[in-house]
């Protein structure tokens, strides 16, 4: 059990494996860079919407979306993240778009930047 109480622990509470191991991977770069860490699948009600993206800072209105396949392939996904993505965006919130392509220093610069427009003091740590 002492195993099992350690790897407990080094999650922390809260702790939400989220919708895929590219969103682990993405909170791991956000924690390595010692980023103020985002509250997982943040609800936000948007009129009669609510959405849940894969991060966010909600003190600072910001969030963040992993777009990886499968999830986010087809027509019904590009309806649904375009909806989210615009509604989010009107109400004042920040996105951030990262994919298989962004590499860890891309992510933690364009983070450490939203961040630091809405009013937190971030600075680069990868």
């Amino acid at each position: 059990m002492s195993v099992v109480r350690s790897l407990l622990e080094a999650r922390g509470i809260g702790f939400d494996p989220g919708g895929s191991r590219s969103e682990l991977y993405l909170l791991d770069v956000f924690r390595r860079a010692r980023l103020p860490l985002p509250v997982q699948q943040h609800r936000v009600k948007v009129g009669s919407k609510t959405f849940r993206p894969d991060f966010a800072w909600p003190d600072r209105k910001v969030f963040a979306e992993y777009y990886g396949l499968p999830f986010h392939i087809g027509p019904s996904a590009v309806v649904a993240d375009s909806e989210r993505l615009t509604a989010l965006s009107a109400a004042g919130w920040l996105p951030l778009v990262f994919t298989q392509a962004s590499s860890d220093r891309e992510i933690v610069e364009r983070t450490v930047a939203a961040l630091n427009q809405r009013g937190a003091r971030c600075d680069i740590d990868a």
